[in-house]
């Protein structure tokens, strides 16, 4: 059975995971910690990197929130000054805040791509009956039905040889 990390376990793994990564020497962190230099050493190399990654990644998650936050800010101010000259009959001003907003737009599906690379696109299917859709044209009553059956190939010569004979 695998023993469990006593770095992990410790009521101060934050302190010694912030002197780990700031570069304190194992043994200084051992003694201050109350901990053997193998135990820092083994967990600064088997533990630390996976918790560096996943604190990486929420920090990246968190920073793209933020900036979608911003440019929706940034949307509203657009949309709001677009308004306005819409209202003062401004077209150079209202062209300009239409043109922010759109390009506000194209920012946000930039990083929201990655962000949202969990997300599934939405599929409607819409089933038809193709008889109610598309009906077969009926005849009038009383006309003659002529039928489909494709016609003969024209013949070539006169004794229907094809011209072998």
């Amino acid at each position: 059975m695998a023993r469990t990390c006593s770095v992990c376990v410790h009521a101060d793994r934050q302190a010694i995971d912030a002197a780990a990564v700031a570069g304190t020497p194992n043994r200084r962190v051992a003694t201050q910690y109350g901990l053997t230099e193998a135990a820092v050493r083994r967990h600064r190399t088997s533990h630390l990197p996976a918790r560096l990654a996943k604190a990486q990644e929420a920090a990246d998650l968190a920073e793209g929130e933020s900036l979608l936050d911003q440019l929706a800010s940034y949307r509203r101010r657009a949309l709001a000054i677009l308004e306005r000259a819409e209202q003062d009959d401004d077209p150079r001003v209202a062209l300009l805040a239409l043109r922010e907003a759109v390009r506000t737009l194209e920012v946000a599906s930039r990083i929201q791509g990655p962000l949202a690379a969990r997300e599934l696109p939405t599929v409607s299917v819409y089933a038809f009956d193709p008889d109610v859709v598309f009906p077969d044209p009926k005849p009038p009553s009383g006309a003659t039905v002529l039928p489909t059956d494709p016609p003969a190939p024209p013949r070539c010569h006169s004794n229907g040889n094809g011209g072998n004979g």
